[in-house]
């Protein structure tokens, strides 16, 4: 496995839970796609972050601080966090 970069907790297949759709945009780290929730077909956005763009220490930093801040955000206009998967080149959102 590469670097891993969250805890063990993250360590899990993103396809066990999620079925990946098409492809709604694209940004400096990684895609971001349509997704659905396999156990209750609830639609998802997910963010794959390429590990290979993420070079440093405050590359890591500033992904745990955006998941961090995820988790506690709840707001009807910003997206809500549901679960974060890492596994050999990337890491789910």
């Amino acid at each position: 496995m590469r670097h891993q970069l969250l805890g063990d907790e993250h360590l899990k297949n993103i396809s066990d839970e999620y079925t990946l759709g098409a492809e709604l945009g694209k940004g400096k780290f990684g895609v971001a796609r349509r997704g659905t929730r396999k156990s209750d077909q609830a639609a998802v956005a997910v963010k794959t972050i390429s590990k290979r763009k993420i070079t440093g220490s405050s590359d890591i930093a500033q992904l745990r601080a955006e998941i961090d801040i995820m988790q506690k955000v709840d707001h009807p206009h910003i997206i809500k966090y549901f679960d974060c998967f890492e596994d050999r080149q990337d890491v789910h959102v």
